[in-house]
C-alpha cells in the first residue's frame, strides 16, 4: 500500500490541489508531465518522490499505468 510522509499542512494544500483535477485523462497528463518534470535533472529528490507517489496513490495510479501512458505517446 503507498504511504505519503508527507506533513499534515502539506497534505491539506497538496490534496486541494490534486482534488481540482477530476478528469481522469488530465490526472494522466499532470502525472507524466510530473515524471518528466522530477527526472529532468537525471535525479529524483525524496520531496520530488513523495509528493509524485501521493498523488498517484490519491488518484489509485500506478507508476507502470504512467509508464504505459509515455510510451503509447507518438511524441516518443
Amino acid at each position: 500500500q503507498d504511504q505519503s510522509w508527507l506533513r499534515i499542512s502539506d497534505l491539506f494544500y497538496v490534496n486541494g490541489l490534486l482534488d481540482a483535477v477530476d478528469d481522469e485523462d488530465l490526472r494522466m497528463l499532470v502525472c507524466r508531465l510530473c515524471a518528466a518534470a522530477i527526472t529532468a535533472d537525471g535525479r529524483v529528490s525524496r520531496e520530488e518522490r513523495m509528493i509524485y507517489n501521493h498523488a498517484l496513490a490519491r488518484w489509485r495510479i500506478s507508476s507502470q499505468q504512467v509508464s504505459e501512458a509515455i510510451r503509447r505517446d507518438p511524441m516518443h
